[in-house]
């Protein structure tokens, strides 16, 4: 094929790409207006807005005396997909999903929980929070070491 031809199929090929618009997501409806935590609620110690995102920080000078979320209360979801970017400064912290709250303590809950860590041996996991037993690992088969008991 000739240079002629090429950059004349070059060229189209960048008309077409100019015509399809990238694929849209449907569906997807964001519990976070970026603003404020509007239907969310946590110990205001721990979590605020910063630049447009949620931060839940602790200090070695301010720790919680337990587990605290922050609870989205914004509705009753069905089954859903969750979309969100992270930021993990430290070392651990995670997703509640399909969750239920413990009646004797404010913003603690026991479930499901994705787990995030800062040295990514445990992010994207699956555990359950009350007990910490490893319900899925992607990568390996769980281990007793994987699967004990965190407080």
């Amino acid at each position: 094929m000739g240079r002629r031809r090429q950059r004349q199929l070059a060229s189209s090929a960048r008309n077409i790409a100019d015509l399809i618009k990238p694929l849209e997501e449907s569906g997807f409806q964001p519990i976070f207006d970026g603003k404020s935590l509007t239907g969310w609620d946590g110990d205001p110690g721990f979590w605020r807005i910063e630049n447009g995102a949620i931060v839940g920080e602790t200090a070695t000078d301010k720790q919680p005396k337990q587990n605290t979320f922050l609870i989205w209360r914004g509705g009753t979801p069905g089954n859903f997909e969750l979309k969100l970017e992270y930021r993990l400064t430290g070392y651990n912290s995670g997703i509640q999903y399909r969750s239920v709250e413990l009646p004797d303590k404010k913003w603690a809950m026991k479930g499901y929980q994705a787990d995030i860590d800062g040295v990514q041996q445990y992010t994207a996991k699956s555990m359950r929070s009350a007990d910490g037993a490893f319900l899925r690992c992607a990568d390996k088969p769980p281990t007793s070491e994987m699967a004990r008991s965190r407080e």
